[in-house]
């Protein structure tokens, strides 16, 4: 085989991934071209006959002016932090006791994906049917308890909305973590608990000491993408309280929908959108660098 073979042998992944890589780019690419163009536009659906002016930084200089855009900012942090704590939480838990020797094990496992494994809209239901204020199940268990004396509409409620969103979000994506952990712990050699035995170290010794470090690269990348699940999350929050009572359930993505799909400023829309992003690129590498650095045990 010639010179020219070689390179062609070489060379031909390409030609089988280009036609992955060309619908990538038709799909994912030009969009966000398109949306990132449009920031700089006015782009009003309602004034469309009025042309689409070029609008320079006007839209991103609007949004960080909008005290709404900033509420729903601090919402979006709030909701991103306590689902992901929530979530780490309730996922290292059932990892490290799922990696104990219990019968029936497989089952557990399986049950516990059920959650995971329902589709969002199901999920925004039932927890809409288990908060109704008339016939809601949490209703009808606290009075029964006499913890509260008449029925309350919590995803109507300020101060509980965003309480109930969250317990609804956790629940739905505790198994993600619960897995990647599952799969990690696995990875650890047994040696290392049978010298740390040895020594004399006891089962939270060994955990801080061995586990945990062990665990910690998993732990960071699975923080990173429920971040960034949590951060750009529409559904749940939409089907269940659509960012009330009085914008408190307002985040970011929510935020945004109305302001493109219900206002039709699809320019300033496309700025928010834009904003969005660097906000969760800033704090995802941020944290992804303080991790590799060893600040965060």
């Amino acid at each position: 085989m010639g010179k020219l073979g070689i390179i062609l042998h070489k060379k031909s992944g390409y030609l089988f991934i280009a036609p992955a890589l060309l619908l990538l780019c038709t799909i994912v690419l030009l969009p966000i071209l398109f949306s990132i163009g449009m920031a700089f536009f006015r782009f009003d659906l309602l004034r469309i006959s009025q042309g689409n002016p070029f609008y320079g930084i006007r839209h991103f200089i609007t949004v960080l002016a909008d005290a709404l855009f900033w509420n729903a900012f601090g919402n979006t942090l709030v909701w991103t932090a306590s689902t992901v704590i929530l979530q780490l939480l309730i996922g290292v838990l059932l990892a490290l006791l799922l990696n104990k020797p219990l019968k029936g094990k497989v089952f557990y496992f399986i049950a516990l994906l059920i959650p995971w494994a329902t589709p969002s809209a199901v999920a925004s239901l039932l927890w809409r049917w288990l908060l109704h204020a008339d016939y809601g199940f949490v209703n009808a268990l606290l009075l029964n308890l006499r913890m509260i004396r008449t029925p309350v509409p919590w995803l109507s409620t300020p101060g509980w909305a965003m309480f109930w969103v969250i317990m609804a979000r956790s629940w739905k994506e505790y198994a993600f973590c619960m897995v990647m952990i599952s799969a990690a712990l696995r990875t650890i050699p047994p040696s290392l608990y049978e010298a740390a035995e040895m020594d004399g170290a006891n089962t939270t010794a060994q955990f801080f000491y061995i586990t945990l470090p062990w665990l910690r690269p998993t732990i960071a990348i699975v923080t990173s993408l429920l971040a960034i699940g949590s951060f750009n999350c529409f559904n749940m929050i939409w089907m269940m309280t659509k960012g009330g009572p009085v914008r408190q359930t307002e985040i970011l993505s929510t935020f945004i929908y109305h302001t493109g799909f219900e206002k039709f400023q699809l320019g300033l829309a496309s700025a928010q959108s834009i904003i969005m992003v660097l906000f969760l690129a800033f704090i995802i590498v941020f944290y992804m660098k303080r991790m590799d650095n060893g600040d965060m045990k």
